[in-house]
């Protein structure tokens, strides 16, 4: 396309009238609505847009400058303007907020601290939870008497002036000043949320997405299907049964030997747990390699032993089928037995009960100890 010479010279010249900050703010908006769409890449086992995404080290970098920004204001007046930019990304940064529902938030009527929750107003009208910690931080932000006189309003900016300022505060933090826009924060909040292992229909709801929105949204891998899935199960476990040792666990190794099948697991933490169980219900429960299941060990079938002197951690093997290493980290007695709680290397808890003369009287808390269960003291259910 060719431009005309009068053309040009009126371009040269309203360039020259615009700020340097406007002037990057008219070349970013022009890149990004000619640049074709971003690709799809795999980024860690995520499908995502390639340009548009933050990891949490980052979005955390962009928090400490914009603190640091506001502490370094000249007057009242500039104070405040970047106060109020610091409030805009702690809640972009932690509601997932679009632009248009970013700038329409009442922080004197939408903010519920006590409920750990804020609530979003317009087309995708909900209520979005907030950790309790960056509640507490905006509660006592709000407090300051510097921002009483635009209470209610302080998100309330020029669109554009939001953006100008998001492109330098990239340039702070060393990062493409495209990246760092309230869309990209929007996107690596969900993705964030993902890793920690929230299911999809929950984060769909999060970030009030229609359909549309849906369709285009990320996708799992095998690796983080299989780890969000060993969390989930975990919490649901722990809440449906009143076993004090469960551990989801994904199969490793069948063997079977006439009618009774070893069944190996290895769990999230990489620890291995042996069961067996007949061939009966190695056929119920519909059990092959790389299947998830439920291990469960009732805590009276848990030996404790106290390891000879000569043992350290770090030279006794233990090769035995479900013989552990830990440490004793709280013991309460009752009149007819003792219950015992056991860290294991890998970090993993194990409650051992057992009466007064199982458990030897010279274990106290902070000791080493042996670990270990029956691989027929194991039960194991589907999730």
């Amino acid at each position: 396309m060719s431009i005309s010479a009068t053309t040009r010279e009126n371009l040269s010249a309203l360039l020259r009238s615009l700020s340097e900050g406007e002037r990057l703010f008219l070349k970013e908006a022009l890149e990004e609505n000619l640049s074709p769409a971003p690709r799809k890449t795999q980024l860690s086992g995520f499908a995502l847009p390639a340009t548009d995404y933050l990891t949490t080290a980052q979005l955390d970098a962009v928090k400490d400058a914009l603190h640091t920004h506001m502490y370094k204001a000249k007057n009242a007046r500039e104070r405040l303007s970047r106060f109020r930019l610091l409030i805009c990304y702690i809640l972009a940064r932690y509601a997932a907020l679009r632009l248009n529902e970013l700038l329409a938030f009442d922080d004197m009527n939408d903010f519920f601290p006590e409920k750990h929750m804020i609530l979003c107003k317009g087309s995708h009208a909900r209520q979005i939870a907030l950790p309790p910690d960056v509640c507490a931080e905006l509660r006592q932000a709000l407090a300051n008497p510097l921002l009483q006189s635009k209470r209610g309003t302080l998100t309330h900016f020029d669109e554009g002036y939001l953006r100008r300022n998001l492109y330098i505060c990239a340039t702070w933090c060393k990062l493409p000043k495209t990246l760092l826009s309230i869309r990209s924060i929007r996107n690596s909040r969900a993705v964030e949320l993902c890793r920690e292992g929230m299911p999809l229909h929950i984060l769909y709801s999060f970030l009030g997405m229609s359909a549309s929105e849906k369709s285009t949204f990320v996708q799992y891998s095998p690796t983080d299907t299989q780890n969000m899935v060993h969390q989930h199960l975990q919490r649901e476990m722990s809440m449906k049964t009143s076993a004090r040792n469960v551990f989801p666990g994904r199969i490793i190794r069948l063997r079977q030997q006439d009618f009774l099948v070893e069944v190996e697991l290895v769990t999230l933490s990489g620890l291995h747990l042996s069961a067996i169980i007949t061939e009966g219900s190695s056929t119920t429960l519909g059990l092959h390699e790389d299947k998830i299941l439920i291990a469960t060990i009732k805590a009276p079938w848990i030996h404790l032993s106290v390891p000879a002197k000569k043992d350290t951690s770090s030279n006794s093997a233990l090769p035995q089928a479900n013989h552990f290493q830990g440490t004793v980290t709280r013991i309460r007695s009752a009149t007819l037995a003792k219950e015992v709680l056991v860290t294991l290397s890998d970090g993993s808890t194990i409650c051992a009960v057992s009466g007064l003369e199982d458990i030897p009287d010279s274990l106290s808390e902070g000791d080493p100890v042996h670990v270990s269960f029956s691989p027929f003291a194991v039960i194991l259910g589907l999730g």
